[in-house]
């Protein structure tokens, strides 16, 4: 289903990506406002260092302005040996 169809269905959305994707999200998201939308895995991140954390942490936070957008922390540990930092 087109995602301009999910709100007129009363339908959320789930969008699965990683973290370097955030900025196209947050595009995507700015076209749906009255589409409900899941961010699976808060946007995964993959790059484990400092400044990758500092990156997240931006793009989630811009993610964040969108009030339809809601965060499921899930497999936060996958793409690491180390425990998550949020």
């Amino acid at each position: 289903m087109p995602l301009e169809r999910v709100a007129d269905h009363g339908f959320v959305g789930d969008l699965l990506l990683y973290g370097g994707q955030l900025p196209d999200a947050h595009r995507l998201l700015r076209s749906f406002p009255q589409t409900k939308i899941v961010l699976e895995g808060a946007g995964w991140r993959l790059d484990q260092t400092a400044d990758g954390l500092k990156r997240w942490q931006e793009r989630l936070e811009a993610i964040s302005e969108h009030p339809n957008v809601t965060l499921k922390l899930l497999g936060l540990r996958c793409c690491s040996d180390r425990p998550p930092t949020l």
